[in-house]
């Protein structure tokens, strides 16, 4: 308790609380809850810091500072335990790593090898459509559950992959025991190690707060024209709602293959990194 209080104004100030700092931690959204309770393990100097999917909420920023100071305190000679499905995080903050699945230990190793292995062993789907049983969730909430997703182009055909630039429909099924409403739903799409390449949902685009209703539903995700470099991406999908939790969370469970297209003018140098996302350029030459 005194270190918490010698620390309190840096505790409150890494977990950007400031505006809540009177409000009941009880009121608090899981988010904001999560950041305050890595802020006051990390603050406290612990010999061993465990941190299971702190890197799940807050934004690029804040995750960014969540990285800097685990890596600070691994500096310090101090041990990180660090639980997560974000095989780039893994990869730039870890020596060694441990693949577990289903309560038993898979591989062990080098941070390195360990996710190679991992991507080179989970197989998805390369059909263009799959199922989400037996895939690990984030659940925190009852009553929704994603069942599986097909792939489609934009005359509603079923594709094994997609191609650049062209538009791209991921169709999720899913059923609700009940009416669901004021949810926000999101996709963050993933390099093929890990890397957080982009993250929308319903309310950074605008939309307002969605409503499920009772039964089987079908949800499709519409990229009117997917700007990625030809390269194998994975897409996790999430239905929250907005302060309490997650109804169902499947992180990286969607397999696109985005491949070029021979339609268009732009191509690529193979054997060599393009980067992950192409942006339109021009160029002009005067003399």
């Amino acid at each position: 308790r005194d270190e918490i209080t010698r620390k309190f104004d840096e505790i409150v100030d890494f977990a950007e609380v400031e505006k809540f700092i009177d409000t009941p931690v009880k009121r608090y959204s899981s988010g904001m809850y999560v950041r305050l309770a890595f802020a006051v393990a990390a603050h406290l100097d612990p010999e061993i810091l465990v941190v299971d999917e702190v890197l799940a909420v807050g934004d690029a920023a804040f995750q960014k500072k969540c990285l800097g100071k685990m890596g600070d305190v691994a500096k310090e000679g101090r041990t990180v335990l660090f639980v997560s499905h974000n095989m780039g995080a893994i990869q730039s903050l870890c020596h060694s790593c441990i693949w577990i699945e289903k309560g038993s230990i898979r591989d062990k190793g080098s941070a390195n090898e360990v996710v190679r292995h991992y991507f080179g062993n989970v197989t998805l789907s390369n059909s263009g459509t799959g199922l989400f049983s037996g895939l690990p969730r984030k659940r925190d909430l009852t009553g929704f559950e994603f069942l599986s997703y097909v792939l489609l182009d934009s005359h509603a055909q079923i594709v094994s992959f997609a191609q650049f630039n062209n538009p791209l429909i991921i169709r999720v099924t899913c059923h609700a025991d009940r009416n669901i409403s004021g949810a926000v739903l999101a996709v963050n799409w993933f390099d093929e190690n890990g890397n957080l390449v982009n993250r929308a949902n319903t309310r950074s685009i605008g939309m307002a707060d969605i409503e499920i209703g009772q039964g089987n539903v079908t949800v499709d995700v519409l990229f009117p024209a997917l700007p990625l470099i030809p390269n194998l991406y994975r897409v996790s999908i999430a239905l929250q709602d907005g302060g309490k939790g997650y109804y169902d969370w499947l992180d990286q469970a969607i397999e696109v293959n985005i491949k070029e297209n021979h339609n268009s003018p732009i191509r690529f140098i193979y054997g060599q990194s393009n980067g992950t996302t192409w942006i339109p350029v021009d160029f002009q030459i005067h003399t």
